[in-house]
C-alpha cells in the first residue's frame, strides 16, 4: 500500500522520514513563490499596457491632426490582439478660459473583436480629465463645433440626418444625453 496517497500532507507528522517532509515542504515552497510570482507579472503586464495607452495618446495629442483616426496594435494570425484606434476631435475653450482636448478611442479586442469606445477628454496641457463611456462605435462624436460636441445620427439608431450638439461651454457635464441614440453618457474620471 502507498501510505503517501493515504494521509494528507502535514509538515508536523513525525510517523514520516525527516527526508520526505523536507521534500514535501520544499514542494509547497515553490508552489507559493510560483503564485506570487505569476500574481507580481501580472500586475507589471497590467501597468505596461496601461503606460502604452497613455503614450499613444499623448502621440496624437502632439500632433494635433484633426478627424484622423490613428491606429495602434497589431493582429496576429490567430485574431488575438488589442487594436486602439484614436481620433482627435480638436480642442475648445470654455466660458471660463480653461481649454479642453476631445478625443474618440476605441479599443478593439478579443477573438470576436469586440470593441470599448469612450470619448476621452484631457486639459490644454494634456493631461487626462476623464471619459464618457459608449455603448457602440457608430454613437461617437463625429466633431466639435462652436464648443459643441456633434453627434450626426446618419447611419444606425435615430432617425436619418439628427444632429445632437452638446454644449461643453460651461466645462465637462456629469452627464448628458444623446437625443438621436436615446442614451445619458456620464462622466468616468478613471483612466
Amino acid at each position: 500500500m502507498n501510505w503517501r496517497k493515504a494521509r494528507s500532507f502535514d509538515a508536523c507528522d513525525n510517523s514520516r522520514p525527516a527526508v520526505e517532509r523536507k521534500i514535501d515542504a520544499t514542494r509547497y515552497g515553490m508552489m507559493q513563490w510560483l503564485v506570487i510570482s505569476l500574481v507580481i507579472a501580472s500586475m507589471v503586464a497590467s501597468v505596461k499596457g496601461q503606460t502604452g495607452d497613455g503614450a499613444i495618446r499623448a502621440q496624437v495629442l502632439e500632433l494635433g491632426i484633426v478627424d484622423s483616426t490613428f491606429v495602434f496594435g497589431k493582429w496576429t494570425q490567430d485574431g488575438r490582439t488589442e487594436e486602439t484606434q484614436l481620433t482627435y476631435l480638436g480642442e475648445l475653450t470654455t466660458s471660463d478660459g480653461r481649454t479642453l482636448k476631445v478625443m474618440n478611442s476605441t479599443c478593439i479586442w478579443g477573438y470576436s473583436r469586440r470593441a470599448t469606445n469612450r470619448i476621452l477628454v484631457f486639459d490644454g496641457e494634456e493631461r487626462y480629465i476623464g471619459n464618457y463611456p459608449v455603448g457602440m462605435t457608430y454613437e461617437l462624436p463625429s466633431s466639435i463645433e462652436s464648443g459643441q460636441l456633434v453627434f450626426r445620427c446618419m447611419e444606425k439608431g435615430g432617425g436619418r440626418g439628427v444632429v445632437t450638439k452638446v454644449d461643453l461651454s460651461d466645462g465637462l457635464l456629469k452627464e448628458f444625453f444623446v437625443d438621436c441614440w436615446g442614451e445619458v453618457y456620464s462622466l468616468n474620471n478613471e483612466p
